[in-house]
């Protein structure tokens, strides 16, 4: 007999993922991260993000996050960029189907101590909208995002870029800890890029209440977004890979608590991050 807890675990996993309906119960999934960045070039980064799912009838569920991102340089290079990001989405659950679309308004402040006009505030909008399909154990699906950035986006002083992206999901469900993730992805920026790559993704239930998450990506994309973690890779140059690990320990049904690193390499730098997150389940 399966143990209970892998259910229970494997229940936590896909309901923070594809959302769940019931006559009776409503589901509420805030969340809090922290997330450091050590650049190449020796810049530091610093994110607060808050994450959210409210479902608001027994089909219809309600997105939102709010990101804050600081990067910091060493005081010789002399600048300084803020961004803040808001998402507000909404997860429709149409078993086997299901919807999700959202939107992030990005506002972002670049500051060059050394020289006041070259100081700029961009606003980026980016529109997704995700289709998933379930059949006996599998989730197929296909994501389209549309990018409007804004800024300085290349040393020519570009200052608006459009960016359209197609990702494939294919996802099995191997065993009641184990689960797989495949999502190709294509990117195609006006500035004449053309952009492929694949993510692999794993997440096994190590141990009762512990699970693993680990993968990462090979190929090349940019400006991507991640419409199952919300989260926006908000930079003008080639991504080339990344690997990830992440652990989340549950030490109570309703808490879990998350600790992970990547590691990405882009054309011209690569960043190590350090994560650290909460995040609680409650039905009322």
């Amino acid at each position: 007999m399966i143990n209970r807890k892998f259910i229970f675990i494997l229940f936590l996993l896909f309901v923070t993922k594809y959302g769940w309906s019931d006559s009776t119960y409503y589901y509420f999934n805030p969340g809090l991260f922290y997330t450091y960045g050590s650049y190449s070039n020796s810049v530091k980064s610093n994110s607060v993000a808050f994450y959210n799912t409210l479902q608001i009838s027994e089909k219809l569920y309600l997105i939102n996050s709010y990101d804050n991102l600081q990067i910091k340089t060493p005081t010789a290079m002399g600048w300084k960029y803020s961004q803040q990001s808001f998402l507000g989405g909404l997860y429709y659950n149409a078993y086997p189907y299901f919807l999700k679309g959202n939107y992030i308004y990005l506002l972002g402040k670049f500051n060059y101590s050394k020289e006041v006009g070259y100081n700029y505030t961009d606003v980026s909008h980016l529109f997704n909208f995700d289709f998933i399909y379930y059949q006996n154990l599998f989730y197929y699906g296909v994501a389209y995002d549309y990018f409007i950035a804004n800024g300085i986006l290349s040393m020519d002083s570009l200052r608006t870029r459009k960016i359209h992206q197609i990702t494939l999901r294919w996802e099995y469900i191997i065993s009641p800890d184990l689960f797989i993730s495949l999502k190709p992805n294509y990117t195609k920026i006006d500035d004449g890029r053309d952009l492929f790559s694949a993510e692999i993704k794993f997440r096994y239930l190590v141990y009762p209440r512990f699970v693993l998450t680990s993968g990462g990506f090979y190929g090349a994309r940019a400006y991507y977004f991640d419409s199952d973690l919300l989260t926006l890779f908000n930079q003008n140059f080639t991504q080339e890979y990344r690997i990830f690990g992440q652990l989340d320990y549950y030490p109570i049904d309703k808490l879990s608590i998350s600790a992970g690193y990547q590691h990405t390499k882009f054309s011209d730098f690569s960043i190590n991050y350090i994560i650290a997150g909460l995040r609680g389940y409650f039905w009322f």
